[in-house]
């Protein structure tokens, strides 16, 4: 009987152990963890600063048009301080206005309808502006090149125009 009863359980227990294997295939393994979600990656991603385009921001004036001189390529303008700051504009300073209601409608449609359409033509760049389109009193934000002079050189000139 001892013969019989070890034979029994070791069938026993083989027939367990095949019957696990066939019911093991049906289940899904569990999904690995990415180095990531293990907490082991050893370079994580780096978050990269967005740099404003316009400006590294040290030369940066914010004020009001006290003035403009045209005849000296000068902006005369009253920061937030309260002092008076000059700085020198030339063809190569850029301006741009605040857009009107109508201006925004009308570049939401542009855009919608490059959409529609998916056409591949770059849509053109805002309209160029002058010295003379910024009236006085009109809240500015200007970034001038780095450049050892008396009087800052504006490179980009924001205009909030004053109603």
């Amino acid at each position: 009987m001892k013969k019989s009863f070890k034979a029994m359980a070791t069938m026993t227990v083989l027939a367990i152990m095949a019957s696990a294997n066939v019911f093991a295939d049906d289940a899904k393994p569990a999904p690995q963890k990415t180095e990531m979600q293990k907490g082991e990656r050893k370079n994580p991603p780096k978050m990269r600063m967005r740099k404003m385009p316009f400006c590294d921001g040290e030369h940066l004036v914010i004020g009001q048009v006290k003035s403009i001189d045209e005849s000296k390529n000068r902006l005369t303008i009253t920061n937030t301080d309260g002092k008076t700051v000059e700085v020198s504009y030339s063809p190569f300073t850029r301006i741009a206005l605040e857009p009107t209601k109508e201006e925004m409608q009308a570049m939401r449609e542009k855009r919608a309808e490059a959409k529609e359409n998916a056409s591949k033509e770059k849509p053109l760049p805002p309209p160029a502006h002058s010295i003379s389109d910024i009236k006085t009193g009109s809240w500015v934000m200007i970034s001038s090149f780095k450049m050892d002079t008396k009087y800052p050189s504006a490179q980009m000139i924001f205009v909030k125009q004053s109603k």
